[in-house]
């Protein structure tokens, strides 16, 4: 219906003022208007890529596991491809589920992969949580896109893993998630996310430094190590965990020096092994362990996180060099037991008669590798 002149004279001589659209600050068809529906620069734009609270922003992204695929990049599946691309500031969520274990010919579950592009070099962290059980252990993984391990193996059963963050130049890569145990399906939520933080090598004396060192001395041995494949511990009777006297609290460092002997004797698949516990303050967060040998080497040293209950909160294994970086969750006033271990290389030809001088970094983060 068309509306007669005078009715429009009267409604705008009845407005504060009538100005031209095209001078008119509060007019919802300006492109400077804060509060224009259609405004590019607008906070509340729901076409603006920048607004945090867009529902178009391409920041925050969310992939679900592909149904009724086999996404298992190492026999023979196809890793589901996560269509949004990673920037710096960007963070992913994958959920999926690991198939209840019902064979054990392959020593797992389930594995799952999932590719994921990143468009510019990020210091990537990954952090996957599940509800844990007695019998289940997790495992996750940074791939390099040809499969090849970009990251440290890290194994739990705690319910919790944080990945040591690393440098992703830009190019594709994998997310592997996989379990051993589970009689259930296993519901799994992963995020991938930036990190600024960092543990160094801590370069100050160290807090405190084994006391056996004996060559076949297995008194601070403490466990059993079940390999290759998901690690396993048990006890190890006979033997006690040295005290450190290390009570971590938030930012705080510390460090662990040690010896591992050129023993040759081994009840499984790795030769020396010591056992150290420390203790966490008032604060709850993340211990960053990492476990360098003084000298580099073709040894491969391993690190063993457990409770006095044998349970695995982490462990982190890679398969050469002599350097292992672990990230664990962990509470106010807890006690926890570190093992490193000297992995019998035996079979590869490798000399194994002499000492490894090693030291153990501590670094206690509230807030966690994957912030």
């Amino acid at each position: 219906m068309r509306t007669p002149i005078p009715l429009l004279l009267w409604l705008c001589l009845s407005l504060a003022s009538c100005k031209s659209s095209g001078s008119d600050s509060s007019n919802q068809n300006n492109t400077n208007n804060a509060n224009n529906a259609n405004n590019t620069n607008n906070v509340n734009n729901s076409n603006n890529i920048n607004n945090i609270n867009n529902s178009n922003n391409t920041t925050a992204h969310a992939f679900a596991e592909t149904s009724a695929t086999d996404n298992d990049p190492y026999l023979g599946g196809v890793p589901d491809v996560v269509t949004s691309h990673l920037l710096p500031g960007h963070r992913l969520t994958i959920t999926g589920s690991l198939d209840a274990q019902t064979t054990q010919d392959v020593g797992y579950s389930d594995s799952d992969g999932y590719r994921i592009t990143v468009d510019a070099t990020m210091n990537l962290t990954g952090r996957i949580s599940w509800s844990p059980d007695s019998n289940t252990i997790v495992s996750l993984t940074l791939l390099a896109a040809d499969k090849k391990p970009l990251s440290t193996f890290m194994t739990s059963m705690a319910g919790a893993i944080v990945l040591w963050p690393v440098v992703a130049p830009p190019g594709e890569y994998i997310v592997h998630v996989s379990g051993k145990g589970n009689s259930l399906q296993l519901a799994y939520s992963v995020e991938i996310s930036e990190s600024a933080q960092a543990c160094e090598i801590v370069s100050q004396s160290a807090a405190f430094t084994e006391v056996e060192t004996a060559a076949n001395s297995t008194t601070n041995d403490t466990i059993h190590v079940s390999m290759p494949g998901f690690p396993q511990v048990s006890a190890a009777t006979g033997t006690a965990a040295e005290s450190t006297g290390i009570t971590l609290e938030a930012d705080q460092n510390s460090s662990v020096s040690g010896t591992l002997t050129p023993r040759s004797d081994s009840p499984d698949q790795f030769l020396d092994r010591d056992t150290f516990v420390i203790q966490t303050g008032a604060t709850s967060g993340h211990v960053w362990i990492r476990v360098d040998a003084v000298t580099p080497s073709a040894e491969e040293l391993d690190c063993f996180v457990h409770d006095g209950d044998m349970t695995l909160l982490g462990a982190a294994y890679t398969l050469n060099g002599s350097s292992e970086k672990a990230i664990i969750p962990v509470t106010s006033g807890g006690s926890y037991r570190l093992t490193v271990g000297r992995r019998n290389m035996a079979h590869t030809g490798l000399d194994q008669s002499t000492p490894i001088p090693y030291t153990i970094s501590l670094c206690m983060a509230s807030t966690g590798g994957a912030k």
